[in-house]
């Protein structure tokens, strides 16, 4: 009677106070623009599917009004910037404000997807006008792409087994732990360098994507260096692990458009137009719906680490 009574108690907890499935993800997954907007959008999901055609005697800002449409590049798993809703639709930060730049030129949108490693060869070569996909400001991008101004920071952050969140809660409390394992993006020496000033006993191993860290890497690393705001989406995705800022001093990451090297013309109307977009609250109400999770049409914030796990927000 006992072991009967046991057997049905746990199977009332796990019934009644457990939630069997993970909806969290759910919410961010079915996000859709915050706007709806006439602009006639394709998307292509291999360059080689748009050969370049561009002459290197015209601005591409010439060359977007010749041709009638915008192409703007952008990477595959960029949560929270540019991904796949469960639509199958293109959507996120980036894609919105890529709409929205094309409505401003008058033209229509062509999404393009490039190679991460490749940024610089296939912006360059014609392939697309401008990217737009979370690009950190980083000295060597500069070197061979022309960027826009800032148009958002985020705060540099580790991704770790969520048992393991505590550990990382300040860089001292890091640096007590010893010769850790970090992954860092590939694509992205500044991050190396970094941390390499912050944690010089660490043993740095580069990270192809995002998506390699949760699904290969992730258990033989000790933590991931990542974006806040970009981190906690990929959480959602997998909630084993948490996105941590160490304390004090947050490490600010600008992220700016990239266009086509000594291209002045197209970064001096890009950069007028994210000025206008900074003082006409676009910026920041796009900020607060894909980032934040929170918008005037919807009656609750949607479920964010940003603002549930990190506090950083009410």
């Amino acid at each position: 009677v006992l072991t009967l009574a046991t057997i049905g108690g746990m199977r009332g907890l796990f019934t009644y106070g457990f939630d069997p499935e993970y909806t969290k993800y759910k919410s961010f997954a079915e996000m859709k623009f915050r706007g709806s907007y006439s602009v006639a959008t394709t998307v292509l999901k291999e360059t080689s599917r748009l050969p370049p055609h561009h002459d290197p005697t015209k601005s591409r800002l010439e060359e977007i009004h010749e041709r009638g449409s915008l192409r703007v590049g952008n990477f595959k798993d960029a949560l929270p910037f540019a991904f796949r809703n469960a639509a199958g639709n293109l959507v996120g930060f980036d894609m919105e404000m890529a709409t929205l730049l094309a409505k401003a030129l008058g033209v229509t949108l062509e999404l393009v997807r490039i190679d991460r490693d490749k940024m610089a060869e296939e912006l360059n070569a014609g392939y697309c006008d401008i990217i737009m996909s979370g690009v950190a400001i980083t000295m060597e991008r500069a070197q061979k792409m022309t960027r826009s101004n800032a148009y958002m920071n985020q705060t540099l952050a580790f991704i770790v087994d969520d048992p393991r969140r505590e550990e990382f809660a300040s860089w001292e409390g890091i640096r007590s732990l010893g010769k850790l394992r970090i992954g860092i993006p590939a694509q992205v020496p500044y991050y190396i360098s970094l941390i390499q000033d912050y944690l010089p006993r660490a043993k740095i191993v580069p990270v192809a994507s995002p998506r390699e860290f949760f699904t290969k890497s992730g258990k033989s690393l000790d933590a991931f260096v990542y974006s806040a705001e970009a981190g906690s989406a990929w959480t959602l995705v997998y909630p084993a692990f948490s996105v941590v800022v160490p304390l004090p001093d947050p490490v600010a990451v600008p992220l700016a458009y990239l266009m086509p090297r000594g291209d002045r013309k197209m970064a001096d109307y890009v950069n007028t137009w994210i000025e206008l977009k900074h003082k006409d609250q676009t910026i920041s109400k796009l900020f607060d719906h894909w980032i934040l999770g929170k918008g005037a049409a919807e009656k609750e914030p949607r479920w964010s680490v940003i603002r549930n796990v990190l506090h950083w927000v009410d």
